[in-house]
């Protein structure tokens, strides 16, 4: 009897667990790199690079198109961003595209970031123009946290 209270509340510690999932990602020079840290009660679990997020990718998305389709609305529901940092340098050749485009995607952000769930002293983001030369450098880093009773009640619905 001792053992089965015990399995249930183990069980109902990880049930309600929040994951909180790190991520990094940059692009540089038109090349791309990023990775994925898992936390469970702030242990990182795992750590995950392109390369081995590719490969799982690929063994995945055949049994994805099996699977039931799960509301992507309502998983973004129960995804909490905990932090943000978004670091653009942009360059379009000349002088004059360039400028134009900064505040036009400046806008964008802008216009997008207060529909995130979060505070709003955790999100962080800078523009700069890159004159005269084509080039695209981005550095996003973000932290999500959503707890695993959430998942398993989604996959249910």
């Amino acid at each position: 009897m001792i053992i089965f209270f015990i399995f249930v509340l183990i069980l109902l510690i990880i049930l309600f667990a929040k994951i909180k999932i790190k991520i990094f990602f940059t692009i540089k020079n038109f090349e791309y790199y990023y990775c994925v840290d898992i936390f469970v009660y702030d242990l990182r679990i795992i750590k995950i690079d392109k390369s081995e997020i590719e490969k799982y990718a690929k063994k995945i998305k055949p049994k994805i198109k099996n699977q039931n389709k799960i509301q992507v609305s309502k998983i973004i529901r129960k995804i909490k961003i905990e932090e943000l940092n978004i670091d653009l340098k942009i360059g379009l050749l000349g002088i004059f595209p360039t400028t134009f485009s900064i505040p036009i995607i400046s806008t964008i952000i802008a216009s997008i970031l207060p529909l995130l769930k979060t505070g709003k002293d955790k999100i962080k983001y800078s523009i700069q123009p890159i004159y005269n030369k084509l080039a695209l450098n981005a550095k996003i880093a973000g932290t999500i946290t959503f707890r695993i009773i959430d998942a398993v009640i989604l996959r249910q619905t």
